[in-house]
């Protein structure tokens, strides 16, 4: 799965990958996580994004690549 935000004026952030964070987080890093049909994970995804965002959409897709194909936004603030 893909995470990201996308603002009002249509601007796109994606989690970070940054090492430190997983060491810092640990088990509740999710980045390149799998999570399978049916099953559910607890965890943290971290952004990066501007002060002036005001609304924003966290957009989450059904996979990469070939495993893409359904995504649904889902309105934070």
């Amino acid at each position: 799965m893909q995470f990201r935000i996308i603002d009002n004026q249509d601007r796109s952030f994606d989690a970070s990958n940054d090492t430190n964070l997983m060491v810092i987080l640990g088990d509740e890093y999710l980045f390149l996580d799998d999570i399978n049909p049916g099953m559910s994970k607890t965890g943290v995804f971290v952004f990066e994004v501007p002060n002036d965002i005001n609304e924003y959409f966290l957009e989450v897709d059904s996979g990469v690549g070939f495993a893409a194909g359904t995504s649904a936004k889902v309105k934070l603030k």
